[in-house]
């Protein structure tokens, strides 16, 4: 079918991602959907994760697909690539944006240690993202095989983890 990602979130609430309709939905008690929520602006919501937070907000992502010359970045590089971001927005209750972190504004796509003279580039990949204990964001990014903690507030990145850019030794 067409609903895929099932859970139940901190609220209580259980929750679907509509892969259709392209938005997440909320249900009650009575698995009766309450909600549809999706990202705003440019992009498509991401069904890899969603969360409903005690306080009533709610965090979605889209991937934003750009089109980039590639050619000027790395040699041999697509003149008319498409490349994939990767934007994490916070929302309260009545889905209005309080926090947007977008990666094209904290990654670089030379970042992505891969082929980057392919047609389609998906340079961040989030899997998953959840709060942390003092409420920043963890990222899990697939394609820079990265954990990046956020700040939730001011979007500024705190340390990266893995991948090229990894701040710590082990």
């Amino acid at each position: 079918g067409m609903g895929t990602n099932f859970d139940f979130q901190r609220s209580g609430y259980p929750s679907y991602m509509d892969r259709y309709n392209n938005w997440w939905v909320v249900l009650d008690s009575a698995m009766a959907p309450t909600e549809t929520i999706s990202h705003q602006g440019d992009g498509q919501t991401d069904d890899h994760e969603f969360l409903m937070l005690e306080n009533g907000n709610f965090v979605v992502a889209a991937n934003d697909a750009q089109t980039i010359d590639m050619s000027v970045i790395v040699e041999g590089g697509s003149t008319e690539a498409n490349v994939t971001g990767y934007i994490i927005q916070e929302m309260d209750d009545d889905q209005l944006l309080f926090t947007e972190w977008r990666s094209w504004d904290h990654f670089e796509i030379t970042d992505y240690d891969s082929n980057l003279t392919l047609e389609a580039i998906d340079y961040v990949h989030g899997n998953a993202f959840d709060i942390d204990y003092d409420g920043n964001f963890l990222l899990s990014s697939r394609s820079l095989n990265e954990i990046t903690k956020i700040n939730r507030i001011t979007t500024e990145t705190i340390w990266r983890f893995g991948g090229t850019q990894n701040q710590f030794e082990i």
